[in-house]
């Protein structure tokens, strides 16, 4: 008669008492020896129950932690593993929040000419009553299309400026059509602002020519005190 192996009892099979389906959570002791399952009495057991189960092989998907939407955010690391939505624990996540609808979200437009050196991309969806084109995310909030398009093409909004359309078309979202700026050079570039650079310039050395304020407001369109202030330097400042 073949002795009995009794070779598991002198190596148990769990030495760290860690799960190892890859948990990282400790395993119950063995209440009795089980060949079968693995159990050694008085010695950490191979799995918490049902954790033989589970696959935990799933291989992260982020490795370089940036949003897949293309925005070019880092994302946050994941607090557990979920295979439904390819989250593994200790790994960067795949989207930032919101920004996986952002991805899925087709956005649908139409090439027209509007008297650009290029065509124009025109927003197929709803505009705001500025002329904005405007999408809707998880219906909780709106962003316009136009800084969504440049972001996924660009990058990230530096901070403290705003996107300019140098086609002069708020429903236009093509991203060579939009120029980051601050608010008060998108002023300036804006169909009603009366006055440009070389306007200034020009005020400025005509009043050291011996214009007066009045002469130059008829000039120019604006107030005499209007053009007093563009000469001290109180508006124009960095002209």
């Amino acid at each position: 008669m073949k002795p009995p192996d009794l070779s598991y009892q002198i190596n148990p099979p769990n030495p760290s008492g860690l799960c190892m389906c890859g948990c990282g959570r400790p395993t119950k002791i063995a209440h009795r020896n089980n060949i079968k399952d693995g159990w050694v009495k008085g010695h950490p057991t191979k799995y918490i129950r049902h954790h033989q189960h589970i696959d935990r092989s799933i291989q992260p998907n982020n490795l370089d932690g940036l949003c897949q939407c293309g925005c070019g955010e880092r994302t946050p690391i994941a607090p557990c593993t979920n295979r439904r939505t390819g989250m593994k624990k200790g790994f960067p996540l795949r989207f930032v929040n919101n920004h996986r609808k952002r991805r899925d979200t087709p956005i649908n437009f139409g090439i027209v000419d509007m008297g650009y050196k290029t065509a124009c991309w025109i927003y197929s969806g709803s505009l705001n009553d500025s002329g904005y084109a405007m999408m809707t995310f998880n219906k909780t909030y709106s962003k316009r299309v136009h800084r969504v398009v440049y972001e996924m093409v660009h990058g990230s909004i530096p901070e403290g400026l705003g996107l300019d359309h140098l086609c002069r078309n708020r429903a236009c979202i093509r991203p060579d059509h939009l120029e980051p700026t601050t608010s008060r050079e998108n002023t300036r570039r804006g169909a009603t602002t009366r006055l440009k650079v070389n306007d200034v310039l020009e005020l400025r050395q005509l009043r050291n020519d011996g214009w007066t304020f009045k002469s130059l407001s008829k000039k120019f369109g604006i107030s005499a005190w209007h053009a007093s202030m563009i000469y001290q330097k109180r508006k124009w400042a960095d002209v």
